[in-house]
């Protein structure tokens, strides 16, 4: 993104690339989208940018310790013999 570009337009021109090789056979997952857009956003955004980083980071630590949690507490239910 070119500092002092309008980052809405911007990332609607990105969406439309991201269609464009939907169309030719390359499919992007929506957090690999999401993550490159963070990544090369203007400078002047860059604060923005490593708040949403960490609360993407966090809540993915969120959701490993609630699927461990989930997980030990099936298996404590289980009785091998």
């Amino acid at each position: 993104m070119v500092p002092g570009n309008n980052p809405d337009i911007w990332i609607t021109d990105i969406e439309r690339l991201r269609q464009c090789l939907f169309e030719c056979g390359k499919t992007i997952d929506d957090d690999e989208f999401i993550l490159n857009i963070l990544y090369k956003i203007s400078p002047e955004y860059e604060s923005t940018a490593e708040d949403f980083l960490r609360l993407i980071e966090e809540g993915t630590k969120k959701c490993i310790l609630r699927y461990e949690k989930v997980l030990s507490q099936n298996m404590s239910g289980f009785c091998y013999k």
